[in-house]
């Protein structure tokens, strides 16, 4: 503003500096548009991807965006195209326009309607005749794509936008998914809206650009049933890692928000994982290349340990019983496929697993065969079924329970190592099994025996231990299992009073205990909109921890215990 030396920057983006709080003030309406904690930047490896534009706290929200285009998933019944509700052909409304049948009048007058209503009025000519409701319909395959020509005329500030992103055109060509979506989406949208062809020389290649625009930058958004994509414009720059240091959310609005999941340096690459970090390395990297065309060499990729977890490793097994190694790929960083593939071969002949303290070696077909024996057990495993998930935990991870099995596995060297990916889904599953018999959560928890209840904290404590080593960013389960410690500890404290009698010091303890799960879900779940699932256990952590501050308000007036 003045040109004086200053002493002041600007909190929001640390890129501007000031005199003083009077001429940050006045110059506040030049500078918001530019004001924000990330800024693009560019590299021959990555192309354009976004940086921390100053050092981030853990928790800030450093992007909101709304969606260049949304649309239902490719495979479908017929649904509503405003709000995504399935269709029933007894109550489904045509559009009078278009014919595309909506949930009603409302929906069918929405804007987001409006592209592929446009479009079939004016590049079509006739109606559409949309039956067989309740099965997958092909005419849905189109309509993302659809969505995004219709950008073309209507919007071309979002068409050059949607354009600027990443297609892999050359990757994907002569892919079975392409070879699909020639027949499913290219011949359909040329047949249907022939003008879009005669008159506005859409071409198939063009059609395969904007298909690979929605494979690539594509975003499933669980606000709806069936989930729906959308595509984001700044949000698409956001990089890749296993070990994500960025958060994801979605508003109740559909709008994307980001935020990091750990402190963030200037300079340091902001990222979101593209797979399943619950996954193993070979699964994740096989993924990433068959969807995003790359292989990924992340931190935790490039660390045979996966960052001192052993995530994808085996116990090694040798003679030697008392062997504390794990066997691990010589080579992490292979390009081949995953357990899931069926072929001994894709990770090649020549790579072999490795133990980390003896000279035992595995070659990559036989661990490939084991993982293969041990993922069609799980497939088989009813996780609602607890007895069946404690035997398997014990059969192959050789976990040892506070309570009796009804049936006793011998008991045998472990196959997977302890943080194994596969061990690791049975001890989601079951953290959250343990209390859903009963009318409600809390009769459940009461039902559990006292082994059953040391057990659930036990799980909620070593999965959140290794979520927090392995990835922090898992917003929504790390805040469910820090609601389901919450629950346990609540139950153990009202045991403790019912066997010992009132000890105001032991429950201003658990109260305290209570207290700060409750605030890690708060924390955790903030950004969940409240139609998900993860959103109603947000609502009732919020309406706990008000009560359990009412309960230390009262337990100090009581007996003078301060409420810390």
């Amino acid at each position: 503003m003045c040109g004086c030396p200053a002493g002041q920057r600007c909190a929001g983006c640390g890129a501007a500096y000031y005199c003083g709080k009077e001429h940050q003030k006045l110059h506040w309406k030049q500078h918001k548009p530019a004001c924000s904690p990330i800024k693009e930047s560019r590299s021959p490896e990555m192309g354009r991807f976004l940086v921390a534009a100053r050092n981030l706290a853990a928790g800030e929200v450093v992007l909101r965006e709304t969606p260049l285009v949304e649309a239902p998933p490719p495979s479908t019944p017929p649904v509503c195209l405003a709000c995504y509700r399935t269709l029933a052909e007894a109550t489904a409304k045509d559009c009078p326009r278009c014919g595309w049948p909506m949930c009603s009048a409302e929906c069918a007058d929405n804007p987001k309607h409006r592209p592929e209503c446009r479009l079939t009025v004016q590049k079509r000519g006739n109606k559409m005749n949309i039956r067989n409701f309740g099965l997958p319909h092909p005419s849905y395959q189109c309509m993302a794509t659809l969505r995004c020509l219709a950008l073309r005329d209507a919007q071309p500030a979002k068409w050059r936008r949607l354009l600027e992103l990443e297609s892999h055109c050359e990757e994907r060509r002569d892919t079975p998914r392409q070879e699909q979506e020639r027949f499913g989406v290219v011949q359909f949208i040329l047949r249907v809206f022939p003008k879009l062809r005669d008159e506005d020389k859409v071409t198939e290649d063009d059609i395969l650009r904007v298909c690979g625009i929605l494979q690539v930058n594509g975003h499933e958004v669980p606000l709806s049933e069936p989930p729906h994509v959308a595509v984001y414009d700044r949000s698409s720059l956001l990089a890749h890692s296993c070990r994500a240091n960025c958060a994801k959310s979605f508003s109740s609005s559909g709008e994307l928000v980001v935020r990091t999941a750990v402190p963030v340096q200037a300079g340091e690459p902001l990222t979101i994982c593209y797979t399943d970090p619950m996954w193993g390395t070979a699964a994740r990297r096989q993924h990433l290349q068959e969807t995003k065309f790359f292989w990924c060499r992340c931190e935790r990729c490039s660390d045979r340990t996966e960052l001192g977890t052993y995530f994808s490793a085996l116990t090694c097994p040798g003679e030697n019983p008392d062997c504390p190694g794990a066997i691990m790929p010589d080579d992490p960083l292979a390009e081949g496929g995953a357990p899931e593939d069926g072929d001994p071969d894709v990770l090649g002949a020549a790579q072999y697993w490795q133990c980390s303290q003896c000279d035992i070696s595995m070659p990559t077909g036989s661990v490939l065969s084991l993982l293969r024996r041990v993922g069609e057990d799980l497939s088989e495993l009813d996780k609602d079924d607890a007895e069946a998930c404690r035997i398997f935990l014990q059969r192959y991870g050789g976990d040892e329970f506070p309570l009796d099995l009804k049936e006793k596995e011998e008991m045998r060297r472990p196959m997977l190592s302890r943080n194994h990916f596969y061990l690791t889904d049975v001890r989601l599953a079951l953290a959250q099994r343990y209390g859903q018999d009963g009318g409600d959560a809390l009769q459940g928890l009461r039902q559990l025996t006292d082994g059953e209840l040391a057990h659930k904290r036990q799980l909620c404590r070593d999965l959140l231990k290794l979520a927090e080593r392995l990835v922090p960013a898992e917003h929504r389960m790390r805040g469910l299992l820090w609601f389901e410690l919450h629950a346990v500890e609540a139950e153990a404290s009202r045991r403790r009073g019912l066997d010992q009698g009132p000890d105001p010091d032991a429950l201003r303890v658990s109260l305290l205990e209570s207290r700060r799960c409750l605030s890690e879900v708060v924390n955790l779940l903030r950004c969940e909109p409240p139609e998900l699932p993860e959103g109603k256990v947000l609502r009732q952590a919020r309406l706990n921890l008000q009560e359990l501050e009412q309960l230390l308000c009262a337990l100090h007036n009581a007996v003078g215990v301060a409420p810390l």
